[in-house]
C-alpha cells in the first residue's frame, strides 16, 4: 500500500481529491447526495481515464473502468436511499360551484382550532318560511258568487215521483184575474196587443230573447212559437229538494215571477230540465244575468246544487265577479214595463149567429170549420168545453 501510494503521481491525487470534494459535498444533504456527488466525480474520473489514460493518473484503462464501474454503483446506492421529495399541488382553481366544509361543530371543536368568524349557513341547513299563497278576497256581499258559495252542494236525487201536476194544475190565477202565463207575456214582450174585452189576453208582441239575443215578432193568439220556460227547470228543482214540499209550495215555485222567462219555443225544449252543467242560453251575453238569476232562485227556495253544476257556475261568473242576483221585487215590478196597444173588438152584426151557440164540437178544428171560435176565458161559456193547451186563456184560435 504504502509503495502504491508512493509510486501515485499528482494526476492520481487530483483524480482522488475531486472525488472526495464531490463527497463532502453531497454529504450536506446527506448519505444519499454523498453518494450521488461522489459516483458521478468517479463515474467522470473513469470515463476519461478510459480515453486517456494518463490525464487522471489511473495508469490502465482496467483501473478507469473500476472507477466508472464505482461510479455507477454510488449512484445507484444514493438514488435508492434518497428519500422521496413531496410534490407540490397547487390549489384548485375557485370556481361558481365550490363548496367548503363545514365548520366543526362544538362538541367536535378542539382547543387549538381558533374561531374563524361568523358563518353563514347554508340553504340546506336552514329552514327558509315558504311565503304565503296569495289568497282570493271573498266576493262581496249581494254577489252572485257570495250567494253561491251559501247553496247546500248534494248529489242530484232521483227523477222517481216526478210529475209536472204536483206544481200546480197548469198557470195559477194571480189576484188580477190573469193567469202567471199572460202577466209573464206582458211583462217580457214589447208592442203588447191585448183584446179589449179581456186586458189579460195577450194576441202578440215582440220579443227581446235574451237566450239567443235575437228579436223574435209572435202574431199568433196561440203563441205555440213562444214558452215561458222555468229558469230552474220543475223537474231539476224536484231533484234537489222540492219532492220534500208541499203542494202549496210547489205551485208557489212554478208561478214565481223570478223564476219565469219568456223564450222562443224551440230554444225552451233544448233545455228540458237541464242545469248550469248541461245547458245555458246560446246568447253568451246573457250567461251571466241567468246563472245569477238561477243562483237567486235556487237560494230563495233552499235547493241544492250539484258539484259539477257549481263548477259551471263559478266558469261563468270568473267573467262577471260583480254579478248581482236578482230579487224577487224586481221581477214584479219589472211586470206590464212596456206600453201596450189596445185592439178593438168589432162589432158582431150577424145577430142570427150571435144568437146561435156552439153545439159542443169534439175539437177545435170542428168548431173553426164551423165558422165559431176563438173563446175567450171569463167571456164564453165554450172555453171551458175544449182544451186550453197553451194555457193562454184562448181556445179554438184560428
Amino acid at each position: 500500500m504504502a509503495t502504491l501510494l508512493q509510486r501515485a503521481g499528482w494526476r492520481t491525487w487530483a483524480s482522488v481529491g475531486l472525488i472526495s470534494i464531490f463527497a463532502l459535498l453531497g454529504l450536506v444533504a446527506g448519505v444519499s447526495g454523498a453518494l450521488l456527488l461522489g459516483g458521478l466525480a468517479a463515474a467522470l474520473v473513469g470515463t476519461i481515464g478510459l480515453v486517456r489514460p494518463s490525464w487522471t493518473g489511473t495508469g490502465s484503462r482496467r483501473m478507469a473502468g473500476a472507477l466508472v464501474t464505482a461510479g455507477m454503483a454510488g449512484l445507484l446506492g444514493g438514488t435508492v436511499v434518497a428519500p422521496a421529495v413531496p410534490v407540490a399541488v397547487p390549489p384548485p382553481a375557485a370556481t361558481s360551484t365550490r363548496t367548503s366544509a363545514p365548520p366543526p361543530t362544538p362538541e367536535h371543536a378542539t382547543a387549538t382550532q381558533a374561531p374563524t368568524g361568523p358563518t353563514t349557513p347554508s340553504r340546506s341547513a336552514t329552514a327558509v318560511p315558504s311565503r304565503p299563497a296569495p289568497s282570493t278576497p271573498p266576493p262581496a256581499p249581494g254577489t252572485a258568487l257570495a250567494t253561491l258559495n251559501h247553496l247546500p252542494v248534494k248529489g242530484r236525487a232521483p227523477k222517481t215521483g216526478y210529475d209536472r201536476d204536483r206544481f200546480g194544475d197548469g198557470w195559477a190565477t194571480r189576484p188580477d184575474g190573469c193567469t202567471t202565463r199572460q202577466a209573464v207575456l206582458r211583462r217580457d214582450l214589447a208592442d203588447v196587443r191585448i183584446l179589449a174585452a179581456d186586458e189579460c189576453i195577450v194576441l202578440g208582441g215582440k220579443l227581446d230573447d235574451p237566450y239567443t239575443g235575437t228579436t223574435f215578432t209572435a202574431k199568433t193568439t196561440g203563441f205555440d212559437d213562444l214558452a215561458v220556460d222555468h229558469v230552474v227547470a220543475l223537474s231539476d228543482a224536484w231533484q234537489k229538494g222540492a219532492r220534500r214540499w208541499s203542494r202549496a209550495e210547489r205551485e208557489a215555485f212554478a208561478n214565481d215571477l223570478l223564476n219565469l222567462q219568456t223564450t222562443q219555443s224551440r230554444v225552451n225544449a233544448s233545455k228540458g230540465d237541464g242545469d248550469a252543467a248541461t245547458w245555458l242560453p246560446p246568447n253568451t251575453r246573457y250567461r251571466c244575468s241567468y246563472v245569477a238569476r238561477q243562483i237567486a232562485v235556487k237560494d230563495a227556495y233552499r235547493l241544492s246544487v250539484t258539484q259539477s253544476e257549481k263548477a259551471a257556475m263559478r266558469r261563468v261568473l270568473a267573467k262577471c265577479p260583480q254579478q248581482r242576483t236578482p230579487s224577487r221585487a224586481a221581477a214584479r215590478k219589472a211586470v206590464d214595463k212596456h206600453p201596450t196597444v189596445v185592439t178593438p173588438t168589432k162589432p158582431n152584426t150577424d145577430r142570427k149567429k150571435a144568437a146561435r151557440t156552439d153545439p159542443r164540437f169534439p175539437t177545435c178544428k170542428a168548431a173553426n170549420a164551423a165558422g165559431y171560435g176563438p173563446y175567450y176565458s171569463g167571456r164564453d161559456p165554450e172555453y171551458g168545453w175544449y182544451r186550453d193547451n197553451d194555457h193562454d186563456g184562448v181556445v179554438c184560435e184560428r
